[in-house]
């Protein structure tokens, strides 16, 4: 499936990654570098600390209550479910349902949509037509997951984290998404591991 084309008539196609040149790119140009330099420093703080407290949590309360309420057989059943819907998602919902990167047997297929259903962040159809739709409008408005769109902000950069990452699952925008998945939905497997 080919998703619209938003390429104008001027924007030359023959660019190759080698072409381009960044030394030359200002706040102006791409407004995701607009932010000032204080305000990238307490992003990356922000990010340094959300990444890491829950790893450094996990660790904490595996140390704590290992032997207790926690052993070994706990950590082969989280490491395997951390792995399976990690696989279903990236190999499954993004690469196999997404973008059509590769085909595989009606068995893989079937797997990898229930990993990613166990993943909890939606049917495999409500997500893949909510990730064609975001590569349509990459960060612009129409994007459903975006984390540019609240503003510049401290709180606003915030918002548009937790909104990219986690709030966009919680608010469903499926509005109009139904054209963006018009191959999947003629698949009779695809559409009954959706409604799981």
């Amino acid at each position: 499936m080919k998703l619209a084309d938003k390429k104008s008539p001027e924007v030359d196609t023959n660019v190759t990654i080698k072409d381009i040149d960044v030394s030359q790119e200002t706040a102006a140009s791409n407004p995701h570098r607009a932010h000032s330099t204080g305000t990238m420093s307490k992003l990356k703080i922000v990010n340094l600390v959300a990444i890491a407290t829950p790893f450094i949590g996990f660790i904490a309360a595996v140390s704590f209550f290992w032997g207790t309420l926690f052993n070994g057989t706990q950590l082969a059943i989280f490491g395997f479910m951390y792995f399976t819907t990690t696989l279903g998602v990236t190999i499954g919902y993004h690469r196999l349902f997404t973008h059509s990167s590769f085909k595989t047997s009606r068995l893989v297929t079937g797997l990898l949509a229930a990993f990613g259903s166990m993943a909890v962040e939606g049917p495999v159809l409500q997500w893949v037509a909510n990730h064609r739709r975001h590569h349509q409008f990459s960060d612009e408005e129409g994007d459903p997951h975006s984390p540019h769109l609240h503003g510049d902000g401290m709180m606003e950069v915030l918002k548009g984290m937790w909104h990219s990452h986690v709030g966009w699952m919680l608010t469903p925008s499926f509005n109009g998404s139904m054209r963006y998945i018009g191959d999947l939905r003629k698949d009779p497997l695809v559409r009954r591991m959706s409604k799981l």
